[in-house]
């Protein structure tokens, strides 16, 4: 008798522990699958971190060029004014130079009218002589 309950103590004992083999297996695959979905978010995870990494870079590049492109368009604007400064000097010196010249062609005509007069009377004087 001692030997058939040692006999179905060791199959009890080899029953459980076939039972706690077998939990043990579900537990560990569970833990695999855990670690693999773990090593999978923590993957994806990095991938977002660096895509996101990369996309702060983007977006400091993009403003970056934003406020590149803000500094060309205010740049453009000054310029433009400047322009505008520029081409109104250059139309009051031409309208001076215009006024310049008429009084210089009045002058002229002026000279040639007392040029003519002073001939004409040459020329009578010459004839009454």
């Amino acid at each position: 008798m001692a030997l058939e309950q040692t006999c179905l103590e060791a199959k009890k004992t080899e029953e459980e522990n076939v039972e706690e083999n077998s939990k043990m297996n579900i537990l560990v695959k569970e833990l695999e699958e855990g670690m693999s979905t773990t090593s999978k978010s923590i993957r994806s995870g990095l991938k977002v971190a660096l895509s996101m990494e990369s996309g702060a870079g983007s977006a400091e590049q993009i403003k970056s060029m934003s406020d590149q492109i803000n500094e060309y368009k205010l740049l453009v604007k000054k310029l433009k004014e400047e322009l505008r400064g520029q081409k109104l000097k250059a139309k009051e010196e031409a309208e001076d130079l215009a006024q310049e010249m008429a009084e210089l062609r009045y002058q002229m005509m002026g000279l040639l009218e007392g040029e003519r007069k002073h001939v004409l009377a040459l020329n009578k004087h010459h004839y009454r002589e």
